[in-house]
């Protein structure tokens, strides 16, 4: 539909925690809708978790606006504690190609 979209607003880099996942990368910008979709089990709720800090990943870098915030602590819900559903409930959101599928880059382990 040819709009842009907006600045980067949450950005995941080889987000680890052992046993639930592993290197999972992401970026999200205002007006983009993400999904973590898979089967119970595939490790979204300990995904969102980690982001949030309520269980620290081993390892990964998360930037919030631009500004990094550690993982293995609860930076991130200081930082913005509505984050993720904020970023998701925009007016107008879209996902990337349109399509309504987001991209994907790592996998749950």
């Amino acid at each position: 539909d040819g709009r842009e979209l907006g600045p980067e607003r949450l950005r995941v880099e080889g987000l680890t925690l052992p046993g639930a996942f592993r290197d999972i990368s992401f970026t999200v910008h205002r007006g983009e809708v993400v999904t973590l979709a898979g089967l119970v089990g595939a490790g979204r709720t300990e995904i969102a978790q980690a982001i949030f800090g309520i269980v620290p990943a081993e390892s990964g870098r998360l930037w919030i606006d631009g500004a990094e915030v550690g993982v293995r602590t609860v930076e991130v819900v200081r930082a913005d504690p509505g984050a993720l559903t904020e970023l998701s409930s925009s007016p107008g959101s879209r996902s990337p190609s349109g399509s309504g599928r987001g991209r994907r880059r790592g996998a749950p382990g």
